[in-house]
């Protein structure tokens, strides 16, 4: 099973309005584990939403981040 990681760098007061995507492109059709990590700094001030087009997997209530 492949490994994926993508680095994103998410400039200080970024709106909820105009978030920073990263895409990800996936050779395999199922994911098995998945594991999102923020440095030191970012205070818990960083959200974020996994997407699959337009559906959305995590958190699972899609008016949240």
């Amino acid at each position: 099973m492949p490994i994926y990681s993508e680095k994103l760098t998410i400039p200080a007061n970024t709106s909820e309005s105009k978030p920073i995507p990263a895409n990800i492109i996936l050779k395999q059709k199922y994911i098995t584990k998945m594991e999102v990590g923020f440095p030191d700094g970012c205070n818990y001030l960083v959200e974020i939403k996994i997407q699959y087009g337009i559906k959305q997997f995590w958190p699972e209530d899609p008016d949240t981040w």
